[in-house]
Formats: C-alpha cells, structure tokens, sequence
C-alpha cells in the first residue's frame, strides 16, 4: 500500500483545494476504495466525479478503474503476505529470531531510504536548531519515546520537555506553547481523539509540527508541517520501536552537526576580533598575536 500512499503524499502540496479534499480522504479511508463507485466517493467526499478522475490521472492513473484496482491488488497483497516468510510452525526459536531482527531491518532500511524522509528529516533538524523549546508528544506506549526523546535533546543542550496523558491537565501545558517552539508528535494511535485535539489547536496557534507517524493513513497529517513516515509492519501487527529510534537518532545526528559549524562559525569570528591584537593591545601585521586580554 506504501506506494500508492507515496504518490498521493508527493503529490499533495501541489493540488488544488478540491483534489486536496479528495487526496487527504484516500489517504485516511483507503481501505473503502475498493468498494466505492467514482459517484459515491465524490458525494462522500464533496467534490466532483470529475475532480477524483482528475486527481487518478495527476497520480499517474488512467483513471479511477486503475487506480481502484491498483488499491484493491495492493491491500489483498499485503493482507496476504507472512511476513516470516513461512508459517510461525514451522523452525524453532532461532528462526523465529532471525526472522525477526530480518524484518526490522528491512523496515529501517525501507524508511531510512525513503527519499522523501530524508528530505523532511533534514527540515526537521533545521526547524528544531531554530526552536526556542522543542515538545515531544507521545500517547500510550510512546508516551516513552516522547520522555527519552526530551531527555537526549537536554542533554544536547536543547531547551525540551516532554508532554503525554499522565503529564496531568495536558492541555493547559499545549495552551502554553507558541509560535517559536516547535512540536514533535508520535503518531501511531489514529483513532486517538487527544492528538486531533492537540494538533488542531496548534494549528490555530500557528506552531510548527513535526508527525512521526506510520506509512497508512494520519488523520493529522493536514494539520502538519512536516511529516515522517516510518514503515513498522511486523508478523504480530506494528512494532515502530526501533525504526523511531532510528529516525529520532537521525534528526539528533544532524542537530549535533548543525552545533558544531555554529561553533566553528563562533571560533571564526572570535578569531577574526579578538587574536588581531598582540600583547600590548596593538595591531601588527605578519606578526603573532595572542589574544587580547
């Protein structure tokens, strides 16, 4: 399903309002596309039947026929697949194991090598060297992941805190941020009506957001700056642990390295204003000087 899904993302800054509308229901319903006519999805979704062959066709479609087959062969592959490659009977632990570590690892790779996140893991590194106070936010079970992620950029030096459900009264802490923090989301709970929440009222703040979220559909994408799609399939269901892990170590990478040249920038101009000096305090050209005291 991830290429399907890929297209419509890539192609979505691009589209007109009305495409868009009809971009963002495939993305979080795709699974009722194969039972819908052209008809009943355009009235579903507000918009045109035209509109919808349109945005097949933008997709790289001939029209909505392909791209519906295209959809309904994608599920029924994945939905077929084992992902040990062989029925969980057969091999003992060992081979349970291997097959396990085989299946993360492809997971990384499939997302780590994924164009489109390298390009917004780069962005997002940016936006955070810019933040005033970076926010991870985790629900459930990675309400972790936001507390460890909080804790790895203090000890970079990066003014974070971490907010989740137990935090208490959440909210009144969202209420707080603004315009020049900026949001981590770990979105791997969809139907989970607290993340709407929090992103429709950062939204309204204008506070930027960041998603780290799975390859299906994310009822809070349209609310983001910036998303992250992490490819986290596994025999037992979605185990996004280590891929986030990965990603989150990415972003960090690149935030200690954007450190280090503002701090060769800094040796630079402290080179430049303060070493022109020799020890009497006056200028002297092809001489050595020390630093001015």
């Amino acid at each position: 399903m991830e290429n399907v899904m890929q297209r419509i993302r890539e192609a979505y800054p691009g589209l007109s309002s009305a495409k868009k509308s009809a971009a963002s229901y495939f993305l979080n319903y795709y699974l009722k596309i194969p039972f819908c006519t052209v008809t009943e999805l355009a009235e579903i979704i507000g918009v045109s039947d035209t509109t919808i062959i349109n945005l097949c066709v933008d997709l790289g479609f001939t029209g909505f026929s392909e791209f519906k087959k295209t959809v309904s062969d994608e599920i029924q592959r994945e939905q077929s697949i084992t992902p040990y490659g062989e029925s969980e009977e057969s091999g003992g632990a060992e081979e349970a194991i291997d097959a396990f570590v085989k299946r993360v690892t492809e997971n990384i790779n499939q997302t780590m090598s994924d164009k489109q996140n390298r390009k917004v893991i780069e962005k997002t590194a940016d936006l955070l060297s810019r933040a005033k106070k970076i926010y991870p936010i985790g629900f459930w079970s990675f309400a972790g992941q936001a507390q460890e992620l909080a804790l790895g950029l203090r000890r970079s030096g990066f003014s974070a805190e971490a907010i989740y459900p137990s935090f208490g009264d959440y909210i009144d802490k969202v209420l707080q941020i603004d315009k020049d923090d900026v949001v981590i989301m770990f979105d791997f709970a969809r139907y989970i009506s607290g993340l709407t929440e929090i992103a429709v009222l950062l939204n309204e703040r204008n506070v930027p957001l960041v998603l780290i979220t799975d390859m299906g559909p994310c009822p809070r994408q349209s609310y983001a700056d910036h998303v992250i799609h992490c490819r986290t399939a596994m025999p037992e269901g979605r185990y996004g642990g280590p891929v986030v892990k990965t990603v989150i170590n990415a972003i960090t990478i690149l935030l200690k390295k954007q450190a280090q040249n503002k701090y060769k920038e800094y040796e630079a101009v402290r080179e430049g204003v303060f070493t022109r000096f020799n020890q009497y305090g006056v200028v002297e050209p092809g001489e050595k000087y020390t630093e001015r005291v």
